[in-house]
């Protein structure tokens, strides 16, 4: 059984497996549990014992983990990195991209063993990176994949990016996909449910008072972004 493990800002979280079946399942680590602190507490509340992920809708990984891997975008970059290892894409697990992710993905979560492109400080030059990321979408082979790896593999959405980080602490962040179990490329929440979960999330009226105004204002400005990929 392949098993990983899980840090959050450096301090052991958990084990990560993949089950024979395909779907993962999930333990606190023992130091963790005496924090009393959930990171996803919907679907993985802070108790000892094993946590089995849904099949759906994210191929048998938990949400919470399933937010720390690439987007479209950064599914295109590493699927292509992999055929040019000689590696099928669709041969590798939720858990193997995990790995790829190591230390790079978004919010605080990291994954060992870390086989993932190492970030560097060297700051980028926008315009190789622009012509870069032409040379991808035109599918073109004289592409530098892991430098665009480096700097946009864990940005969220389908377009092309790259993210830039400043020195600092990193903080936790969860979808309310990732919360409920939702899928963001399918229409499947609404505002009320996002309402009602920020109440659960966070007790406080100011807060959900907060949302509300971010609802007003996208509904008057016409966004029409899904909300499912929204964090918390």
């Amino acid at each position: 059984m392949k098993v990983e493990k899980v840090a959050l800002n450096g301090i052991p979280l958990g084990r990560l497996a993949l089950r024979p079946d395909r779907l993962c399942a999930f333990e606190y680590d023992s130091q963790w549990l005496e924090k009393g602190v959930s990171i996803s507490p919907v679907n993985i509340p802070i108790q000892p014992g094993l946590f089995n992920a849904k099949r759906d809708p994210f191929n048998g990984l938990f949400g919470v983990f399933s937010d720390s891997l690439p987007d479209g975008w950064g599914t295109l970059l590493i699927d292509r990195w992999l055929h040019g290892q000689g590696i099928e894409p669709a041969s590798i697990s939720v858990l193997d991209r995990l790995t790829l992710v190591g230390s790079n993905g978004m919010g605080a979560l990291t994954y060992e063993p870390d086989h993932g492109i190492q970030h560097t400080k060297d700051h980028p030059d926008i315009d190789q990176l622009a012509l870069n990321v032409q040379k991808v979408l035109t599918e073109e082979e004289d592409v530098n994949l892991e430098q665009l790896i480096r700097m946009g593999e864990s940005s969220g959405g389908a377009r092309p990016k790259v993210m830039i980080r400043m020195d600092g602490r990193r903080i936790h962040v969860h979808s309310a996909g990732g919360l409920l179990y939702a899928s963001f490329r399918l229409s499947s929440l609404d505002y009320t449910a996002l309402l009602k979960l920020s109440m659960v999330m966070t007790g406080d009226i100011n807060e959900t008072e907060k949302m509300f105004r971010l609802m007003v204002f996208n509904v008057l400005t016409g966004d029409r972004e899904s909300i499912d990929g929204r964090y918390f």
